[in-house]
């Protein structure tokens, strides 16, 4: 009779020789080779370039769909130029940071790219800006600001890029999937300075994808266990979501998962079928996870309601925060996380006409691409650390 503790699980179950190195499937990654990415490398790396030759480079803008490539080219680009800057001690300066919703947050992970600490609290936004600044020190300097279209759209951001764009020796460089987010930019000064080239980042055909899938799965499974057949079934799945290569990815890592949970020695169709409905349960989950506190509150509300006029929602988010955390918000407050989840695409705002003469009434309601079930969930989950499960569903009711 064994002892729990002494229970060599993975021995007794065994571990599927699924995969050799499963990080070679994360987006994170930034592989060796990047198929049907060359023209745009080298692009990227000509502009780049000009920073080693003693100028900096035009200020870019490079749009895309969500998973064609934009980030994980720059950033081999830059990996690249790190390289060279490192070996030849060159006199200057590339930092990337994904943009945050304020300039606060935003130079805080570009000084954290460049190796200094920004205190969130005790200093001026110029102070903050002095700092990086100071750090760059009128050296030639590229700076990338990924997903920049979350700090131009929280309408922020603007005097940030007027500081970069007015400094003679820094380039800017914007990532984005908006087309229209120039547009967000309605000071005549920055549009003046800035003037960024464009670049574009067309989505992966089905063709495409496979190339990438296979150039992964190579050094990601071991042999034989996924087939070109299932490769492309995946291929052809997330060309139906723009060609979205991320998307791609993570199914042929879910497919291995389940492959793996079910002590399978091979990914079949079965498994990738599976993988879809973990992938998009784990999106939902990730991105509610990633939103503000009275965000998480107000999304809960509008959620657990079919429709919900916006003053019911902000007086039960109110009561519910205080509830969990002793605090209130104006409703001027709450109007502006309505408009973030708006944004986000997370909740609709309804108005539908009472009758002639009587006026409109508006309803929040949530978005019908959003799966009720995983965000009620998901929100409960977290709020759990605050109060009891049951009590919450009480308060709820």
């Amino acid at each position: 009779m064994y002892k729990q503790t002494d229970l060599k699980i993975f021995e007794l179950f065994g571990i599927p020789r699924i995969f050799k190195d499963r990080k070679y499937l994360s987006s994170k990654i930034i592989p060796d080779e990047l198929p049907h990415r060359l023209a745009e490398l080298k692009e990227l790396a000509n502009d780049f370039g000009h920073i080693l030759r003693g100028s900096a480079p035009p200020n870019l803008m490079i749009y895309g769909p969500t998973g064609s490539g934009k980030t994980v080219t720059v950033l081999r680009v830059v990996h690249e130029l790190k390289k060279v800057i490192s070996n030849q001690d060159l006199p200057v300066v590339v930092c990337y940071a994904v943009a945050e919703p304020t300039e606060m947050k935003t130079l805080i992970a570009l000084g954290r790219d460049l190796g200094i600490e920004i205190p969130e609290k005790g200093l001026s936004i110029v102070d903050a800006k002095d700092k990086l600044f100071d750090k760059i020190g009128g050296r030639d300097a590229i700076v990338i600001l990924d997903e920049i279209d979350k700090l131009l759209r929280a309408g922020r951001g603007v005097e940030l890029l007027y500081w970069f764009t007015r400094a003679e020796n820094i380039s800017v460089v914007g990532i984005t999937n908006m087309v229209t987010v120039v547009e967000l930019v309605n000071d005549a000064r920055v549009l003046s300075s800035w003037n960024p080239r464009k670049m574009v980042f067309q989505p992966y055909n089905t063709r495409q994808l496979v190339d990438i899938l296979k150039s992964r799965a190579k050094k990601a499974f071991y042999e034989s266990v996924i087939s070109d057949e299932i490769l492309e079934y995946i291929a052809s799945i997330a060309t139906r979501r723009g060609g979205d290569a991320r998307y791609a990815l993570d199914l042929l890592t879910f497919a291995g998962d389940v492959a793996v949970r079910n002590n399978l020695e091979r990914i079949t169709e079965k498994e990738v079928d599976k993988a879809i409905e973990l992938v998009e349960r784990e999106f939902i989950k990730q991105t509610v996870k990633a939103l503000k506190f009275p965000e998480k509150i107000l999304l809960l509300i509008v959620a657990c309601k079919d429709k919900i006029h916006p003053v019911e929602a902000f007086n039960s988010s109110n009561k519910l925060l205080n509830y969990l955390r002793g605090e209130n918000l104006t409703q001027r407050r709450w109007y502006d996380y309505k408009n973030n989840l708006e944004l986000y695409g997370y909740v609709s705002l309804i108005k539908k006409g009472k009758g002639r003469g009587k006026g409109i009434e508006s309803f929040l309601t949530l978005n019908e691409a959003i799966e009720r079930e995983i965000v009620v969930e998901t929100l409960m989950t977290e709020f759990s650390y605050y109060a009891p499960i049951g009590e919450l569903k009480e308060f709820l009711e």
